[in-house]
């Protein structure tokens, strides 16, 4: 089992992090489409606040999603972080910087603060601060 991550009080962490950065290994970009809206958050989002939206409709709410997106946040894409237990210190910030986001951890305790900036999945087995 890996050890956990652990953001130390007065450390900030913004994902996605950049090439090289010791938790680039638990990141992966990928492009963000609507050709698959039921994969992405913002498109859970809408089935499980309008469950009898048609395909047709989810695609083209979330196309006008991904439409309305400035430029940089188009760049940065569907952001998967993908790792096992993940503890945020008092005093430190985890900061989510991407349009669409999906996040699996094993556990994920958040004692400091955990910012996201756009929509974001978050899957984990506890979830506790």
């Amino acid at each position: 089992m890996a050890d956990p991550i652990v953001i130390s009080q007065g450390q900030v962490v913004r994902f996605p992090v950049p090439s090289g950065h010791p938790l680039e290994q638990y990141q992966r970009l990928e492009p963000l489409a609507a050709s698959a809206p039921h994969e992405l958050p913002i498109g859970q989002a809408l089935v499980a606040a309008q469950p009898t939206l048609s395909g047709q409709q989810l695609t083209e709410h979330v196309q006008n999603y991904i439409d309305s997106l400035p430029t940089a946040m188009m760049e940065v894409g569907h952001l998967v972080i993908d790792l096992g237990d993940l503890l945020v210190n008092e005093g430190s910030t985890v900061v989510i910087a991407g349009p669409s986001t999906t996040f699996t951890a094993r556990n994920v305790t958040v004692k400091g603060t955990l910012e996201v900036n756009g929509s974001m999945t978050l899957k984990c087995e506890q979830l506790g601060g």
